[in-house]
């Protein structure tokens, strides 16, 4: 089945013929980049109905995490979340968009990965960098490339925070 009829099911907001089309092969996973513009119009029209259910038909959820995170649905962000979907993306989107209450249910749950740091300095976020150094430091390498970002920036208190992180 092609998305256009995913797509118009969700719309009309024919929730029959939308679970039918998945009931019989259309596999919304299989669709490519095109997965994350289905996911991203139910979670932008909070629909928890086929956000549900998409969740039980797709083998990779981290696009619903991403998509909840880019729209900042934190009681659907601490569902994912609970449910143990992860994502490689999600830390570094609560920076870049400055959700700090998203971030800290993010982390505080073990979401980390460098490129949050990347983000951090991107978006001068100085309390999200800081819990991030606090907890996880930050190597040499790391540091320099940081500090070129920053300083290519102008961003002089991001520069204080790196110069005292904790190797």
């Amino acid at each position: 089945l092609q998305m256009p009829e995913l797509y118009a099911a969700m719309e009309a907001d024919d929730y029959y013929a939308f679970t039918t089309f998945l009931e019989y092969g259309s596999n919304p996973y299989h669709l490519g980049n095109a997965t994350e513009g289905l996911v991203f119009k139910a979670v932008r029209n909070d629909d928890p109905k086929y956000i549900l259910l998409l969740l039980e038909k797709v083998e990779d959820a981290s696009p619903i995490l991403d998509a909840a995170v880019r729209n900042n649905k934190y009681d659907l962000t601490a569902l994912m979340v609970a449910r143990g979907i992860q994502s490689n993306n999600a830390l570094s989107l609560a920076v870049e968009n400055r959700q700090q209450e998203i971030f800290d249910l993010l982390f505080d749950h073990g979401y980390y990965d460098t490129s949050a740091l990347y983000s951090a300095v991107r978006s001068n976020e100085k309390n999200m960098l800081l819990k991030m150094l606090d907890k996880y430091g930050v190597d040499d390498k790391t540091r320099v490339e940081l500090t070129k970002i920053a300083l290519s920036l102008g961003y002089n208190q991001i520069l204080n925070i790196l110069m005292n992180a904790t190797l």
